[in-house]
């Protein structure tokens, strides 16, 4: 049996990368060959042809989605679990990404550009929001301490 070629092996990494599925490889290839190959070059040319040919079908714009709403979630501009709250997230988070994302657009409407471009900003928010909790609670923690030794401040 041949083996993956060169081509085969930079278009297999390529779409790993594309569709964010490079860090689960190990554990894709094991499933893909029935727990045979752990390695892209241990894949034979047929095996490569045929997994390419699946992760082809796949859609990278869906990564960047399932990423937005987890960072929606994250930042709190969607929560809840019952088929009620995924009604109205779905139009809170689309009254969000037409008003406030840069491509203010809904989020079926964007393009794989765009959808980047959203992720990197919902990213943004995240962090943003960890850094202000983060702040806000070690202003708590100094006013409590400063309070417990009669210390007072003046602004």
């Amino acid at each position: 049996m041949e083996s993956i070629t060169f081509p085969q092996l930079k278009k297999l990494h390529w779409l790993l990368n594309e569709l964010g599925l490079m860090e689960d490889k190990k554990d894709l290839l094991l499933h893909f060959t029935n727990g045979k190959k752990e390695k892209a070059s241990e894949l034979t040319k047929v095996e490569a042809i045929d997994l390419i040919r699946q992760l082809s079908k796949l859609d990278p714009s869906d990564k960047h989605r399932r990423a937005i709403w987890h960072l929606a979630f994250l930042a709190g501009i969607v929560y809840g679990d019952t088929e009620a709250d995924k009604k109205i997230n779905i139009a809170k988070l689309n009254k969000f990404l037409r008003e406030k994302s840069v491509a203010k657009k809904e989020l079926y409407q964007m393009n794989l550009e765009e959808l980047k471009k959203v992720h990197r900003q919902f990213e943004g928010i995240v962090s943003n929001n960890k850094k202000n909790a983060a702040s806000k609670y070690a202003k708590q923690l100094t006013e409590q301490l400063l309070n417990e030794l009669s210390i007072t401040v003046k602004n």
